[in-house]
């Protein structure tokens, strides 16, 4: 089996702007994500509520084409609301992972037909 492409480069988030008008709030983990999608052409495969008790709140997949396969990334919210994890090394995630391959795989076919 190939070994597994580097994560998904994801950029410093910048301070909030300040006096700009009315803003609706954006959580880090939204803008981690809206970001990562601007600057690195990844896609949202998805985004799910976490298993209470799993230690997570959310779990977003994020997928991009490099020159010769697709890779996928997960980016997880801590249940404290605040800690945010790219590509955690956790196997329960592991079901995530493969889930998150077979859709944009077949996101791919689709855009294929």
């Amino acid at each position: 089996m190939p070994p597994e492409p580097s994560p998904l480069p994801v950029p410093a988030l910048p301070a909030p702007e300040t006096g700009s008008g009315p803003v609706e709030r954006m959580s880090r983990f939204d803008g981690l994500i809206e970001r990562t999608m601007a600057e690195a052409g990844a896609r949202l495969v998805f985004r799910v509520p976490a298993h209470p008790g799993s230690g997570y709140s959310e779990i977003a997949a994020l997928t991009r084409r490099n020159a010769r396969r697709r890779s996928v990334t997960l980016v997880t919210l801590g249940a404290d609301g605040a800690t945010i994890a790219v590509a955690p090394v956790d196997p329960a995630l592991e079901p995530f992972r493969g889930l998150a391959r077979s859709f944009a795989a077949l996101e791919e076919r689709w855009a294929l037909a």
